[in-house]
C-alpha cells in the first residue's frame, strides 16, 4: 500500500466514532426518510458482521468445446 493510501486511512480511523454515531442517529431517527434509515442500518450491520454471503445458483448445463470442436474431428 502507497504512503498516501496509508495516511489517507489513518485519517480515516480518525473519525470512524463520528461516523459510526452519526449513522446510528439516523437509523434511530423517526422523522428520517425510511430509505436513509434502512441505508443507516445497513452500513451499521455490515461493518459489525460483514456483508451478508451471496447464493449461487450452480445448476444447470455446461457445456465445454474442444479443439476439435471448431476444426472438426481431423484437426484439418
Amino acid at each position: 500500500m502507497s504512503r498516501a493510501k496509508r495516511q489517507l486511512s489513518a485519517m480515516a480511523k480518525d473519525h470512524a466514532e463520528a461516523a459510526l454515531e452519526t449513522l446510528v442517529s439516523i437509523a434511530r431517527d423517526g422523522g428520517a426518510p425510511a430509505a436513509a434509515r434502512v441505508s443507516a442500518s445497513t452500513a451499521i450491520l455490515d461493518r459489525a458482521y460483514g456483508k451478508p454471503v451471496q447464493a449461487l445458483n450452480l445448476g444447470g448445463e455446461v457445456k465445454v468445446k474442444t479443439l476439435a470442436d471448431f476444426y472438426g474431428q481431423s484437426g484439418e
